[in-house]
């Protein structure tokens, strides 16, 4: 696992413009003074919450080097832990989340009730 340096000073919103999601939550992070641990402690508190799942440091390093993305769920969760919208990462909104009134993270997940197929038997 190789180790990024340090930047020596946050990004012009040009240059945030020009990254991949990856680099951006980097970015964030260092700038709130975060730790992967402390990122993925703070969404697991958040999504606590809002009754989903959290994560943990090896997600937040998977994002961090563009291995994965948050799924459409997690990174309404991310974006609210780091302060900032969730394009601001660089990343799509979940178009079925209504967003809360700061506009940073979905206020439930959403449920999805199984339908019964007319051709399955009902349990007696």
């Amino acid at each position: 696992m190789s180790r990024r340096r340090v930047p020596e000073r946050m990004p012009t919103a040009e240059e945030l413009a020009q990254m991949a999601p990856g680099e951006r939550i980097f970015h964030y992070r260092l700038k709130r003074g975060m730790s992967q641990s402390g990122l993925a402690s703070r969404m697991r508190l958040i999504a606590e919450r809002y009754r989903g799942l959290g994560t943990d440091r090896w997600q937040v390093y998977r994002w961090e080097i563009g291995e994965h993305e948050p799924d459409l769920y997690t990174r309404h969760i991310l974006a609210q832990a780091l302060g900032v919208q969730v394009t601001d990462l660089g990343l799509a909104p979940n178009p079925y989340f209504e967003a809360s009134e700061d506009g940073t993270a979905p206020p439930s997940r959403p449920t999805v009730t199984p339908q019964r197929s007319p051709s399955t038997p009902r349990a007696a």
